[in-house]
């Protein structure tokens, strides 16, 4: 569209209070599954009212769905996105639009993608991260591929619990070591 621009919003951006659009002419897209977390009466009410001015409604396709599952496993982002998360980042890709969120899983998913994002009432991520995990015993250290039975250490007994940490991207995985003085 001559002089607007596309844009699709997440879930807070339309919560905070303030008009996603920049100018008359832009086009505000979001997912279904963004009707779908909106639950407070007050917000509902909120929600409704942009839609009578011009806020859309639209799914994305299985395609694009597709594409973030796979680029947000990648990351490390899945077990951190909402399914409204990913249909979001998908339907920005769709069309081709800049994605409003000041959540950072999702702004690393869409820079992951080349997908323009904008925070809205928060500053974008400056880098592209991935998560890492290991499962690592609370008592003598040690690490696990996966989850032992019962969550426990088999060598000293202590529970085992995930432990996550960013690491950017092009770097070498895993947890920053501190060197000895």
């Amino acid at each position: 569209m001559a002089g607007g621009r596309t844009a699709v919003c997440d879930t807070s951006v339309l919560l905070a209070g303030g008009d996603p659009r920049s100018g008359p002419l832009d086009q505000v897209y979001v997912t279904p599954a963004v009707l779908d977390e909106v639950r407070r009466p007050e917000d509902r009410e909120r929600l409704e009212t942009l839609r009578e001015t011009g806020l859309k409604v639209r799914s994305p396709t299985a395609e694009a769905v597709r594409r973030v599952e796979e680029a947000a496993k990648a990351a490390g982002e899945s077990e951190r996105l909402s399914k409204a998360d990913k249909e979001l980042v998908a339907l920005a890709l769709d069309l081709d639009a800049e994605l409003l969120t000041d959540d950072r899983s999702m702004q690393n998913v869409a820079a992951t993608l080349k997908v323009a994002f904008r925070g809205f009432a928060q500053s974008e991520i400056k880098g592209i991260w991935h998560w890492e995990s290991q499962w690592r015993c609370s008592g003598c250290a040690r690490t696990y591929e996966t989850e032992p039975p019962k969550g426990e250490c088999i060598v000293c007994g202590h529970a085992v619990r995930k432990k996550h940490w960013r690491v950017p991207k092009g770097e070498s995985p895993g947890p920053k070591r501190r060197l000895a003085k």
